[in-house]
């Protein structure tokens, strides 16, 4: 049976790992879709109750199951681009895919300028595995992360 997720009303993206605490096994994808379930959501979980193999399914797929999903948990609007444009009163996502796996990784905006982002079992924050801040996250992605998509929601 399908669970129902629900994003948090009225809670715009902002930076507090506190709020967190309470849902340490949520994923890189929980965290980007500012869901407060302490689960281990991935691609396809919520649409089809079960996550999509990375190495299965081209970005197409990948980007159709991640836009139904946001609509599914309760955004208005979905808009992907491969590059950065300025969207008025959209809240931002990215995320990173690898070429050789299908792996990802989501990034969010929080601020405007810095990102974040959450691995299971570790608080949300803004350093990337190179020990920098977040201010691009194409290039605060793992090696190897070089396809990327930026998500506005609203």
């Amino acid at each position: 049976m399908m669970r129902y997720y629900k994003r948090r009303e009225n809670f715009e993206l902002r930076f507090d790992p506190a709020q967190w605490n309470v849902y340490p096994k949520a994923s890189c994808y929980t965290y980007a879709l500012n869901l407060p379930v302490n689960e281990r959501l991935f691609v396809g979980d919520i649409a089809y109750g079960n996550k999509l193999k990375a190495d299965e399914c081209d970005d197409k797929m990948l980007i159709e199951t991640i836009k139904k999903e946001i609509l599914m948990v309760g955004y208005n609007d979905v808009i992907i681009s491969e590059s950065r444009i300025d969207i008025p009163n959209y809240s931002l996502i990215y995320v990173s895919r690898t070429r050789t796996n299908g792996f990802y990784h989501f990034f969010r905006n929080d601020s405007g300028i810095i990102w974040s982002h959450k691995k299971t079992l570790t608080a949300p924050t803004r350093i990337d595995c190179y020990g920098n801040i977040i201010i691009n996250p194409r290039k605060s992605a793992e090696e190897g992360f070089n396809i990327g998509y930026y998500i506005y929601i609203k």
